[in-house]
């Protein structure tokens, strides 16, 4: 293709990209390459919507593989849920005490060295933090969920339908 052509054809997709219909391109396209038929326009438009199918094409191939790669990504940020269940227990079964540190007081996890001083506070788990876990680690095992039981109604001496109610 030559020079000229290949100018026309961004010219008209360049008019495509925003949305402009093929009346309005020719137009534009007429008062700029004056003497240019309306022959020489369609076959320049075909190329330029066949260019732009492609580049569509290829703006949705990479983006589909940003969503995929971005998907799994989030994937590995995602504790799986041995590792949730793990890190549950450790809170909830963790020796923690009350001490006082300076002016405060503080509940946790506390490193004391060979004279009982208090070395570093390891983590600060608290008597609400276990309960929160232990909450947690039941409705994950589904401790929670709503029981079903299937009650008989005999009304006038008739048996009715079985019927079910949740709790």
């Amino acid at each position: 293709m030559k020079s000229n052509e290949l100018k026309e054809i961004e010219f008209i997709k360049s008019l495509l990209r925003k949305g402009a219909e093929r009346k309005t391109i020719l137009q534009d396209f007429a008062k700029t390459y004056k003497g240019k038929s309306v022959k020489t326009f369609d076959n320049r438009l075909k190329v330029a919507r066949k260019q732009m199918e492609g580049e569509i094409k290829q703006i949705e191939k990479r983006t589909e593989e940003s969503i995929t790669k971005e998907v799994e990504a989030r994937k590995l940020k995602i504790m799986p849920i041995a590792e949730r269940i793990d890190f549950l227990v450790n809170t909830i079964t963790a020796q923690t005490e009350v001490s006082k540190v300076g002016n405060s007081f503080v509940e946790g996890i506390i490193e004391r060295d060979g004279e009982g001083k208090i070395k570093k506070v390891i983590s600060l788990v608290t008597f609400r933090d276990k309960l929160a876990a232990l909450a947690e680690l039941n409705k994950m095992d589904g401790s929670y969920a709503p029981t079903k039981q299937e009650i008989k109604i005999n009304k006038l001496g008739k048996d009715l339908e079985d019927e079910l109610y949740e709790d």
